[in-house]
């Protein structure tokens, strides 16, 4: 059973659970994270193959590495994230959703999603924004014991969702949110992990 939390904001939903992948999964994921990582994949908001950035007035809003992950492979297959995250789609998550809220409607109507992985370590952040797409679901991943502080999840400034490891936050994409500012010491590896599943019609 999904520990599961459901919010409203301006009448639109906010669900946020906990533990959304098993040991199993989390493992293969957080493998793949750090493979990732240690050739050196990872780039900066606004490089060539980096994650891109939401702008503001020409100032990009993000300071952090990342990457798409859509890009990195030539086969999906080849990527145990982009299997495992299939997830969000199961069946029953989308029935427990849609009794939730109908906006939620619109995860069982996606015909297209990309996914982000984005690795925030000190300094890093994004300031409030909105994504270019319907459904956006943040799931955050990092080594235990936890060796940052920050990299929180703000949603219109209203409810404050904290950097949990394994934990998923899905929302309309048209809500502002913002991540506040991760605070560590320079420890190779051991920062603020992302994954963004942006969901389109």
């Amino acid at each position: 059973m999904l520990n599961l939390n459901f919010t409203k904001i301006a009448d639109l939903p906010v669900v946020h659970i906990e533990n959304f992948y098993s040991q199993e999964e989390l493992k293969k994921i957080m493998d793949e994270l750090e493979f990732l990582n240690g050739i050196d994949r990872y780039k900066d908001a606004e490089e060539p193959g980096g994650p891109g950035t939401a702008y503001e007035d020409g100032v990009a809003l993000k300071v952090g590495k990342g990457l798409h992950l859509n890009a990195v492979y030539d086969d999906v297959k080849q990527s145990d994230i982009l299997n495992i995250n299939r997830k969000l789609f199961d069946n029953q998550l989308m029935d427990t959703l849609m009794s939730k809220h109908p906006f939620f409607r619109y995860v069982w109507r996606s015909n297209r999603d990309e996914t982000k992985i984005h690795y925030f370590v000190d300094g890093d952040h994004y300031k409030p924004h909105t994504d270019d797409c319907v459904i956006t679901a943040i799931t955050w991943f990092y080594k235990e014991p936890k060796s940052f502080t920050g990299g929180d999840l703000i949603i219109e400034k209203a409810i404050k969702i904290p950097c949990l490891n394994n934990s998923t936050v899905i929302f309309p994409s048209i809500l502002y949110h913002e991540v506040t500012s991760v605070v560590m010491k320079d420890l190779p590896g051991q920062g603020r992990y992302s994954m963004s599943q942006f969901l389109y019609m």
